[in-house]
């Protein structure tokens, strides 16, 4: 499993961290300033080794966590993301914050 430590915390954004049962592994959501949200998740059922993480943008996510749908039509990606390394994953959690910051504006 991915070592789930080294993903970037951001206070601001991170909004739950809990067992994800269904992939063996973490579930990451981290709610964005334009109302959209990050649902990141590693493990060995989503994606067996090399892989560490997959992201989702999710529409809607409200201050608990909870969102409407994974979105496939934004400017950030119109796919689900799978990232070989803590550092990717760091990488697109940045993009996206930008990315919201760009577009609530």
């Amino acid at each position: 499993m991915a070592d789930t430590q080294e993903i970037q915390i951001t206070n601001d954004m991170l909004i739950l961290e809990r067992g994800n049962p269904a992939a063996g592994g973490v579930q990451r959501l981290y709610r964005l300033p334009n109302g959209f949200g990050l649902s990141l998740i590693n493990g060995p059922i989503a994606h067996p080794y090399p892989y560490a993480w997959e992201a989702a943008v999710v529409t809607n996510m409200d201050e608990t966590g909870k969102y409407e749908r994974i979105s496939y039509d934004t400017e950030l990606t119109r796919d689900v993301e799978v990232f070989e390394t803590v550092q990717e994953a760091n990488d697109f959690i940045g993009r996206a914050k930008k990315w919201a910051l760009a577009s609530k504006q």
